[in-house]
């Protein structure tokens, strides 16, 4: 989840980092909910919300249900504080649909009965999101910042 400020004429752009901690925890904190319920009990349309809500965000930045819930109630209420730095929003934009895939996919394979493969992809999402959370290592920015670099160096 990204809020980018700044005209593309050399202004700044910031990232709201509790913005995407939000973002994070929600995938988190769903997850592990929706594999509670289990594929049976409708995990699998969890799954699939989850992947949506964060599709969405990344599709249309600052429209995602998570996006909505931080700025219209978090921040108003006072529970959270905006903590923008300065940053690029893409790779995050990328991080994100990459998520979002695979969750979807992820739900897919739940509702085709493909249970350990539906719930590893899952769960592969909640890894990668708990490691940013942890240590501030996303790793969907870096794969993103290796394929510039990579595009970058074969022009």
């Amino acid at each position: 989840m990204t809020v980018a400020t700044g005209e593309a004429h050399g202004s700044a752009r910031k990232v709201d980092t509790n913005a995407l901690r939000l973002n994070q925890s929600m995938i988190v904190v769903l997850i592990l909910f929706a594999f509670a319920l289990g594929a049976e009990n409708g995990g699998q349309w969890l799954v699939f919300l989850t992947g949506l809500c964060i599709a969405i965000g990344a599709v249309w930045p600052g429209r995602g249900p998570f996006q909505l819930l931080y700025r219209r109630l978090l921040l108003p209420s006072g529970l959270v504080k905006a903590r923008p730095e300065a940053g690029n929003p893409a790779p995050h934009r990328f991080a994100q649909s990459m998520g979002a895939v695979c969750l979807l996919i992820s739900s897919v394979l739940l509702l085709a009965g493909f249970q350990v493969a539906g719930w590893g992809l899952a769960w592969i999402v909640v890894a990668l999101a708990l490691v940013n959370l942890i240590f501030g290592f996303c790793a969907g920015c870096f794969i993103f910042l290796n394929i510039n670099r990579y595009l970058a160096q074969r022009s």
